[in-house]
């Protein structure tokens, strides 16, 4: 794991966030670097990566839901009205078209609560290290 991913990690925490409710000495990133493996196909986790079929994770913690610059939203995705979170990206993940009603966003979702822990987690710290 990278240092800077791990001060990011650690900054957050301190600064009152969450990766999704987990310590530090709790969180698998490696677990959630694998799992995030799957969020790849359609993310990146770097501000200076072109888009995909999905908008750039960097920096998504705390960005409002749909503001992403340079990349065409859903209705659904612009009107929910939420800043990211690592609950929100949870629930979100978990069932995507549920928690947003007209999201374009294919997955159908993470069932497994310690894969979406771990993924959240990771991207948290990943977000904060490659904030734009």
């Amino acid at each position: 794991m990278q240092t800077s991913v791990r001060i990011a990690l650690l900054a957050a925490l301190v600064a009152g966030g969450s990766a999704s409710a987990q310590s530090p000495a709790a969180c698998d990133l490696s677990r959630g670097k694998e799992v995030f493996q799957v969020c790849s196909a359609c993310h990146s986790l770097t501000a200076k990566e072109s888009m995909r079929e999905g908008p750039t994770l960097a920096g998504v913690m705390g960005r409002q839901a749909g503001s992403q610059p340079g990349f065409a939203f859903s209705a659904g995705m612009r009107a929910v009205g939420w800043n990211w979170s690592p609950t929100l990206l949870d629930s979100f993940i978990a069932t995507p078209r549920k928690t947003i009603r007209g999201t374009t966003m294919l997955f159908t979702g993470l069932r497994d609560s310690a894969d979406r822990a771990a993924v959240v987690c990771y991207i948290t710290a990943a977000s904060a290290a490659a904030k734009p």
